[in-house]
C-alpha cells in the first residue's frame, strides 16, 4: 500500500513539471559594474559556497575594498570545531 501511496504523490510532480530554462535565469541575473564602490561587491555563490568579488570579477582590490565590504570566500564544507575541554565561551555584550 505504501508503495502505491508514494506513486500518488509522485505522479503529478512528474508529469507537470517545468523543466528549468538555465541559460535564460543566469542572464536574468547578470551583474553589470561600471564603477568601483566598496559597498557594492557582488557575492556568487550555490548556498554551500560563496566568492565575493569586485569590480574586476575577481578578488583583486582587497585593500580598497576593506573599509567596505570586504572580499572573501566562504564554504559550508570548510567550518569545523575543535574539542573545548576547558569549556571557554564568548563573553556576553
Amino acid at each position: 500500500m505504501r508503495k502505491y501511496l508514494w506513486t500518488l504523490v509522485l505522479l503529478p510532480h512528474l508529469l507537470f513539471a517545468q523543466r528549468i530554462n538555465r541559460q535564460a535565469l543566469v542572464e536574468r541575473h547578470s551583474v553589470v559594474t561600471t564603477q568601483m564602490d566598496t559597498l557594492a561587491s557582488v557575492s556568487i555563490g550555490s548556498g554551500r559556497f560563496v566568492f565575493t568579488v569586485d569590480a574586476t570579477g575577481l578578488q583583486t582590490f582587497t585593500a580598497y575594498y576593506a573599509q567596505g565590504v570586504p572580499l572573501g570566500t566562504q564554504s559550508e564544507w570548510g567550518w569545523h570545531s575543535l574539542p573545548n575541554p576547558e569549556n571557554y565561551t564568548l563573553p556576553k555584550f
